[in-house]
């Protein structure tokens, strides 16, 4: 039986209430002004590389090449575009608040070490943890450009785990699940309208995996510890 030391969470859409779906909502706010040749190609951008399959960088690569420009131009419209998108995001999640639960589930795991592991940027990450009252509970802040993966593995360097057996990593995505499953650590998903995993849960993850509220955190570490 192994302890649980460390629990490493995603941030939009686990310890926000916005998620995915606010994602897809800022790329709309962002294009409105486009024309719609242009705002077709980010149609297709975010077909090929949104919800997990890619990078906002890679959805701007995909549009601003189509654009014309000379590709000194595209190399600064690029980040441009791609900090304008960050800062849309960041306001809504603030503005969306925490998530059911959160400030007492983190309350309650007081004594593990905690760690955020996000895609997004890891400026823009601690930005918003500290705006919504929450940097407090956090012994590291990771993100972007690093991969889930690899910030796992950077969260289990620098925590008195036993990784990988003594972390679990607490996501609502695919590549969380993935990133956690080639870590070899533990996983708790977050059950929501956007993953749909109440109803089809990714192959291979266990039912008693699953939760659709933080509060039940705790008591899924017990039974981990168990298994």
């Amino acid at each position: 039986m192994t302890k649980i030391k460390a629990v490493v969470f995603d941030f939009d859409g686990v310890l926000t209430k916005g998620g995915e779906e606010l994602k897809e909502k800022a790329w709309d706010f962002l294009s409105d002004p486009w024309s719609d040749q242009a705002k077709k190609w980010l149609g297709e951008a975010r077909r090929k590389y949104g919800q997990g399959k890619g990078s906002r960088f890679e959805i701007l690569k995909y549009v601003i090449a189509r654009f014309g420009h000379p590709a000194v131009f595209d190399e600064a419209l690029v980040p441009a575009y791609a900090d304008c998108y960050d800062r849309l995001v960041q306001s809504m999640l603030v503005q969306s608040g925490l998530a059911d639960g959160v400030v007492d589930t983190l309350e309650r795991l007081f004594r593990l070490n905690l760690t955020i592991n996000s895609a997004t940027p890891t400026a823009s990450v601690r930005e918003s943890a500290f705006a919504l009252g929450i940097s407090r509970f956090f012994d590291q802040v990771l993100g972007g450009p690093d991969s889930k993966f690899e910030n796992l593995s950077l969260a289990a360097t620098c925590c008195v785990a036993s990784p990988p057996a003594g972390m679990v990593f607490v996501g609502d995505g695919i590549n969380d699940w993935k990133a956690a499953q080639k870590f070899g650590c533990h996983f708790i998903g977050v059950a929501n309208s956007w993953n749909n995993w109440g109803k089809k849960r990714p192959k291979g993850m266990p039912k008693y995996c699953l939760i659709t509220d933080l509060r039940e955190i705790p008591d899924k570490i017990a039974l981990l510890e168990k298994k």
